[in-house]
């Protein structure tokens, strides 16, 4: 092999797999997220908040600031 990239998916920092179970609330407040794993890692890391208005629905996302 001479070490040049066959394409697929780039590499990240995240190389630790884990599988979990959601609801069916949570699966659909993902359906839209276009990372899944990124937003996963920053909620648990805490770097950002989903939070959904009890009346409303609105989803909003909270972001630390740098």
């Amino acid at each position: 092999m001479n070490g040049k990239n066959k394409g697929g998916r780039p590499r990240t920092d995240r190389t630790k797999p884990v599988t979990f179970r959601i609801s069916d609330e949570a699966k659909s407040l993902l359906d839209d997220e276009h990372n899944k794993t990124e937003l996963i890692d920053a909620l648990i890391r805490g770097k950002v908040a989903r939070i959904k208005c009890p009346k409303c629905g609105e989803v909003i996302t909270i972001k630390e600031e740098l």
